[in-house]
């Protein structure tokens, strides 16, 4: 039916931001970790900061921020302002790319002095996982309420392959980073398109919008 394919539709655009959120995301495991070991200062009050601990700042910042983030969208949602899946996935690639920023920050500075603050890698990882809060918690929701019920199963697992396919772009952006190109001018890529994703979803937001109204 016409409302089955508009709910679709919108499944399908917000797969494609999703690849493009998480094939940057999972540089966290792979180029960001290689970063933190060979350019930032890890040195804290004369202790030098071990870089596998760098791995759980992420999930540090998802505990102490999940309920703050949950009361905020029940806040929001109670006064009729909580804002539409696409606007979230949006505000999401926005945070991430704002996170990369800082990486930009940091590498020019490494390149230059040698090392950079672990300040610019904390704050990545803080923008990171605000951009995550947004965007992670409304995906599956957003698979089991824009699919059509004899679909939901396969339509998880696109999802998931999604995933797995965002993982592959990672893998290869993670690897430019070790070649010519170097640090800084990868992750600034990665600001100007996953800025540029997120700027496009917030201008097709509204059209997105006027569809997801077709799911109830």
């Amino acid at each position: 039916s016409a409302e089955e394919r508009n709910r679709l539709f919108v499944f399908l655009v917000l797969i494609f931001f999703s690849i493009t959120f998480w094939a940057c995301f999972e540089q966290a495991g792979s180029s960001m970790t290689l970063f933190a070991e060979a350019q930032v200062d890890r040195h804290v009050l004369g202790w030098e900061v071990p870089t596998a601990w760098f791995q759980a700042v992420n999930p540090f910042f998802i505990i102490t921020l999940a309920i703050p983030f949950s009361l905020m969208w029940l806040k929001l949602g109670k006064a009729k302002l909580d804002p539409s899946p696409s606007l979230k996935f949006a505000l999401g690639l926005l945070q991430m790319a704002g996170g990369f920023v800082a990486m930009v920050i940091g590498a020019r500075e490494a390149a230059v002095s040698g090392s950079t603050s672990i300040f610019w890698l904390i704050l990545a990882y803080f923008l990171h996982t605000t951009g995550e809060l947004c965007l992670s918690p409304v995906g599956l929701s957003t698979v089991t309420k824009m699919s059509p019920a004899r679909l939901v199963g396969l339509m998880m697992g696109m999802w998931f392959l999604s995933n797995a396919f965002a993982g592959v772009i990672s893998g290869q952006i993670a690897a430019a980073t070790g070649a010519e190109a170097g640090y800084a001018d990868v992750y600034q890529m990665i600001v100007y398109f996953g800025g540029g994703a997120g700027v496009l979803l917030l201008l097709l937001t509204p059209l997105l919008k006027k569809l997801e109204r077709s799911a109830g």
